[in-house]
């Protein structure tokens, strides 16, 4: 017996011993930083969530986790049609290439076979000058046409301004005229209504966008619609949301599947909401991926919480995961009625201690006050306070008759 249990004692030994030489040895390589972790052969290129990769073994991981995020956390089937709709900046476009990849993935045994379409809003108006508005158009179409053909995507590319004429229900969005004066007008008229404080601008055009999506979406009876909001990109909206006053649907505009919009009518999916922005831009660059830039930046406080979270998630690497799982914890805003500029839930949140502006964004004399949520009551703010004013008033009312009935047909 003794002898059997020397032996067994030995043997394991022997075996600890063999173990904590390939781990000296793997840890070696991994300390030396010119071998990858992960396939231990090829040298490495990426340090990404505290491990060196080979570019190989990086897009590898992203793509599968890409695929994985469609199959489990969205859902996407094999029969499913979705939508997927770009922005031209870094993380579409991204997300356009990695749908690309994973339909053509030859290492992989799970292919993804489900349809899809593009949808690229343009927002060139936004330039504000005729000249620069066409060339830019002109300049996106050709770059858009190129990109598709690559991919063998089918797509529509729609003009920012059709959101003014989305109350005609025989709109055709795909007649995109090169420039139409009238509606141009109209939303720059609309855009210059809104606040210079804050975000709001920004907010505006976001919700444009959103709601010609809708729109679309709606009239084509997609049912599934993807955006391509990463991980920090999302942190960084929902803290936008909650400094402009738009924090009730933090819960819902952080998670991978998004149904606070029309009382759940239209569903947002989020493939990229656990990915950072370093490996989307790492992806980028090894895949050459070009972007098209925004007509309209607003630089301060989007740039501020850019700034903020980087560089916090670059000296923690849990910040964002920490963020989204917090917001997911958040209680859900519930109400029946819905915002009508937004589409979102309609939240009634009303300061006890009205004074200034706050009186005037509570006072249900102005209409806008009964039928928006806080955050687009905030948004509308000079509107709603010229409303109040008397020679201002006529100005005002005429806005507010556009404000509500601009997403009166999708309601």
């Amino acid at each position: 017996m003794e002898t059997n249990q020397q032996e067994e004692s030995k043997n394991k030994e022997e075996k600890n011993e063999i173990k904590k030489e390939k781990e000296n040895q793997k840890s070696k390589k991994i300390l030396d930083k010119k071998i990858c972790e992960k396939c231990m052969q090829n040298p490495s290129k990426i340090y990404n969530r505290n491990k060196f990769l080979c570019l190989n073994c990086f897009n590898g991981i992203i793509i599968h986790k890409f695929k994985s995020n469609l199959r489990t956390c969205c859902k996407i089937r094999q029969e499913d049609y979705i939508l997927v709709c770009i922005s031209g900046g870094n993380y579409s476009m991204g997300m356009l290439d990695l749908f690309h990849q994973s339909f053509n993935d030859t290492n992989s045994s799970r292919k993804l076979f489900f349809k899809l379409k593009i949808l690229y809003i343009d927002d060139s108006i936004l330039l504000k000058d005729k000249e620069k508005i066409i060339q830019e158009r002109q300049k996106r179409k050709i770059f858009l046409e190129q990109k598709m053909q690559q991919y063998k995507f089918d797509y529509d590319i729609i003009y920012l301004e059709k959101v003014m004429n989305l109350h005609e229900n025989n709109l055709n969005l795909n007649d995109n005229n090169e420039y139409e004066n009238n509606l141009i007008e109209k939303y720059l008229k609309l855009f210059e209504s809104i606040s210079n404080t804050g975000g709001y601008k920004t907010k505006f055009i976001q919700i444009s966008i959103n709601n010609l999506i809708f729109y679309y979406a709606i009239k084509n009876k997609f049912t599934k619609i993807v955006f391509g909001n990463n991980g920090q990109g999302l942190v960084r909206q929902s803290f936008f949301n909650i400094i402009i006053g738009n924090g009730k649907d933090i819960k819902h505009n952080i998670t991978h599947v998004d149904n606070s919009y029309l009382n759940g009518k239209i569903l947002i999916y989020r493939p990229l909401q656990d990915f950072f922005d370093k490996e989307i831009s790492y992806f980028n660059h090894y895949h050459k991926v070009d972007i098209i830039y925004p007509s309209y930046k607003d630089d301060n406080l989007t740039k501020i919480l850019a700034s903020f979270f980087g560089k916090l998630q670059y000296e923690k690497l849990h910040t964002v995961p920490s963020v989204i799982n917090t917001a997911e914890k958040v209680v859900v805003y519930k109400s029946d009625k819905i915002c009508k500029f937004c589409l979102s839930n309609l939240d009634k949140n009303i300061n006890k201690i009205e004074f200034g502006l706050d009186a005037f964004l509570n006072d249900e004399k102005c209409i806008l006050n009964n039928e928006l949520c806080y955050g687009c009551r905030r948004m509308f703010s000079d509107v709603i306070q010229n409303f109040f004013i008397e020679d201002k008033k006529e100005k005002s009312l005429l806005i507010i008759d556009e404000i509500l009935n601009m997403f009166k047909c999708l309601l």
